[in-house]
């Protein structure tokens, strides 16, 4: 069942497993938990008494084989773990689904349906009925429940003018490779001529100019710094993509020193303007930190009072 699921309708690999959709009384009969799961948001083992104990041949497979080994009685909801993200369904808030399961445990003995998304490889789910039905024409379905209709595939007329939805959806693996050439293509992007080039005349004209600065108290380390900055103005302008390791290496240093300086920015705008400012408000009667809209919380200036717990600390998020 799975296989033909992700075969001819998903159109995906075989292995991939589904989940389940059961009936919110029977949910331990098939699983072991108990809790409501109506979103999907729990993940259980199949019940231990439902699991398939492996031979010692199963066990030695590996790869899409192993994978393919049914190890349980409900197998294509069954991952390779024995696990399952499981979806519980209440007469109460789905009842034409719960009517659904409900005859067919009825009739075969089986609480659990596949819940997959309603749409094929690489595709958004469907959101309108003209979406449903496009689906349905495209895949290997044999009919097709819509509100109270039910859709036979041979009674239908073939799709007009319909794209190939292979072509208008990519598969995963071919999402990925352009993905990696993507990142592969911007791995190899060199800096342009004219972003090297801008460097070397910043970097020149700052030395150039530093070097005239020191010419009067220091004229050796002027000399220096200004044949520095002289090599790497006409660099720039001559062969800007011999600058190209001092840019990787300022690059690098840039990050460093924008690390040291942003911590010592706000070390100072804390020590020297908000901490001085807190303290004069204090003294005044004003207190920024334990506002009391802000509620009894924790800050340095005080501890926040204890307080029994209470269960609408926890109501109080939703």
């Amino acid at each position: 069942m799975q296989s033909v699921m992700n075969l001819k309708i998903k159109f995906r690999e075989s292995f991939r497993p589904f989940a389940p959709s059961v009936l919110e009384e029977k949910v331990s009969d098939y699983f072991e938990m108990k809790e409501e799961s109506p979103y999907m948001l729990l993940v259980a083992d199949v019940k231990k008494g439902r699991q398939k104990v492996l031979s010692t041949e199963e066990q030695k497979l590996s790869g899409i084989d192993r994978l393919n080994v049914v190890r349980s009685d409900i197998p294509a909801v069954t991952h390779i773990n024995y696990s399952a993200r499981i979806q519980t369904v209440c007469k109460e808030t789905n009842p034409k689904y719960y009517s659904l399961i409900s005859k067919l445990n009825e009739k075969h003995g089986c609480a659990v349906i596949i819940n997959t998304s309603f749409n094929v490889r690489g595709e958004p789910i469907v959101c309108t009925p003209e979406d449903a039905y496009k689906c349905f024409m495209r895949t290997n379905m044999d009919y097709l429940v819509l509100g109270n209709f039910i859709l036979k595939k041979g009674e239908q007329k073939p799709l007009e003018n319909d794209t190939d939805w292979k072509k208008q959806f990519a598969s995963d693996k071919t999402k990925l490779a352009v993905t990696q050439t993507i990142i592969d293509e911007i791995g190899k992007i060199k800096e342009s001529k004219r972003d090297l080039k801008k460097f070397g005349l910043t970097v020149g004209i700052v030395l150039i100019a530093l070097a005239g600065v020191l010419f009067l108290k220091q004229k050796p380390s002027a000399i220096y710094c200004g044949i520095i900055g002289i090599t790497l103005f006409f660099l720039a302008l001559a062969a800007p993509i011999i600058l190209k390791p001092l840019n990787k290496a300022w690059m690098a240093l840039s990050i460093i020193l924008g690390w040291i300086m942003t911590r010592i920015i706000l070390i100072l705008l804390f020590y020297i303007a908000l901490t001085p400012l807190s303290l004069i408000a204090r003294i005044f009667g004003k207190d920024f930190i334990n506002k009391k809209k802000r509620g009894p919380e924790d800050s340095y200036w005080q501890k926040r009072e204890e307080r029994k717990f209470e269960k609408i600390d926890l109501e109080r998020q939703f």
